[in-house]
């Protein structure tokens, strides 16, 4: 009977840490996205050119899928977070750095509007800055002419 609830209790505890694995990296995915744009925005023209052919490199390295030019904005932008990171470039946000995300495409699937916002607020107010890159709701909102 006694091992009956140590296994409850090592499934709950493996549950609770897979939960909290998970949100570490979507919250890393979406940070990384807005880190990336403002970055990428401080870089001269050439610059970007490496960063995007870095990170289409990197994108058939892992097998290729979407071209980023139809990826959304949030999630090309994270990925554009990896295509910085192989060429050395920080963030240009002082004190900050690239977090680890082993699947943007994975870990922004979970990501609310709520949370993006959040993350948003959180960088602009702590840096004084505005990164101009929309929220996937607000990206729909203008498709859809409602702004």
């Amino acid at each position: 009977m006694n091992y009956f609830w140590i296994v409850i209790a090592l499934v709950v505890l493996l549950y609770i840490f897979f939960r909290m694995f998970r949100g570490g990296n979507r919250y890393g995915a979406v940070r990384n996205a807005f880190l990336a744009k403002y970055t990428y925005d401080q870089l001269t023209k050439e610059q970007q050119k490496q960063v995007h052919e870095q990170t289409e490199d990197i994108r058939r390295r892992g097998g290729g899928g979407m071209p980023l030019s139809d990826m959304a904005d949030m999630l090309k932008y994270s990925l554009y977070a990896f295509g910085m990171g192989e060429l050395g470039i920080s963030p240009s946000l002082p004190g900050e750095k690239w977090d680890y995300v082993k699947n943007p495409f994975l870990a922004m699937r979970g990501a609310s509007e709520s949370q993006i916002r959040a993350i948003k607020n959180q960088l602009e107010n702590k840096h004084k800055v505005n990164i101009n890159l929309k929220t996937p709701a607000e990206a729909l909102e203008e498709m859809l002419g409602n702004k």
